[in-house]
């Protein structure tokens, strides 16, 4: 015959799970919400650590078929129209007022991006100040050789 255990009654025996209080429970629940909690934010402070948050540069691919319109006049009205826009001697607001040039001529030559001033301002090769000026930094050379496909493709107002 096996033996059987028997449990003292001592009235507060938290090894006989007949005598646990609700006390003791809601204590154990608790403790698990906190420490739930505590690996939350852990995990958390781990993804934030790991992330690159936007830092990293991601490699930019240039379209197979640059647009006017999606590609092109996005970056104009980011980099050049607060100078450029419809007001002083060359406005770069519309595709007819960038094709039309200004002062100094015609700043792009559709498929010709190494004879238009566009493309030697933005590169700092032209004869006076580069554009964009200082202090505002140069662009990168992705967005400069989207510019460049885009005119050697002829300049389309797509």
């Amino acid at each position: 015959m096996l033996p059987v255990l028997q449990w003292p009654e001592d009235g507060n025996n938290l090894r006989n799970p007949r005598q646990m209080s609700l006390s003791c429970l809601g204590g154990a629940f608790l403790f698990m919400v906190e420490m739930k909690n505590k690996l939350l934010l852990l995990f958390l402070l781990f993804c934030v650590a790991c992330s690159d948050m936007g830092t990293n540069p991601k490699e930019e691919e240039i379209p197979e078929t640059v647009s006017y319109k999606n590609d092109i006049q996005p970056l104009l009205n980011s980099g050049c129209v607060n100078c450029h826009g419809n007001q002083g001697q060359l406005s770069l607001a519309t595709y007819a007022k960038t094709m039309k040039g200004g002062k100094s001529g015609k700043v792009v030559i559709p498929k010709n991006s190494a004879g238009s001033l566009l493309i030697k301002k933005l590169k700092g090769e032209a004869s006076g100040q580069r554009m964009p000026p200082k202090p505002q930094s140069p662009w990168a050379d992705i967005k400069i050789e989207l510019v460049t496909k885009w005119i050697n493709a002829g300049a389309e107002d797509n």
